[in-house]
């Protein structure tokens, strides 16, 4: 196994030396190509609302923090609803289960809102995994997920 990861690794860094020699020209034109295109996005969206460049691109960088609390709130409700049916569920089962007519066969109804809760825990982690970076970027480096933003409108 050793191997296998030391091969993996002197055939990656190796890759990576071979192409990076290659990649210095295209990389100045490549930023100078995308700049332009960036600085250009922001002047026509300024030119078409009839606002400055400088508050155009203001504007995108606090909706950035905007979104990364609206998709921490919905997260945090998401999670705290599934919370609330599991343990609702368990408790509501474990309720039925001390009556002195309780059989292991009956259908307490704790046992579907225990499913839902989960269907809903499973939902939330799936909306983490999809909306982590959007949330990280809001909070650490909203201007980057503005430049992002003006990439989208470009293409």
């Amino acid at each position: 196994m050793k191997k296998l990861f030391l091969i993996t690794l002197l055939c990656s860094v190796s890759f990576l030396t071979f192409s990076a020699t290659d990649s210095t020209k295209i990389v100045p034109t490549t930023f100078d190509k995308v700049y332009t295109d960036v600085k250009d996005a922001v002047v026509a969206i300024s030119g078409a609302l009839k606002v400055g460049a400088d508050h155009v691109y203001m504007v995108l960088v606090k909706q950035q923090f905007v979104y990364a609390i609206t998709y921490t709130i919905a997260l945090s409700v998401l999670i705290l609803t599934a919370l609330f049916m599991i343990v609702g569920g368990h408790k509501k089962h474990k309720r039925q289960k001390q009556l002195p007519n309780y059989r292991d066969t009956d259908f307490t109804g704790g046992e579907i809102w225990f499913i839902i809760g989960m269907i809903v825990m499973a939902l939330s982690v799936i909306f983490f995994f999809v909306f982590i970076s959007d949330i990280v970027t809001g909070f650490v480096n909203p201007e980057y997920g503005a430049l992002k933003e003006i990439m989208k409108f470009i293409e």
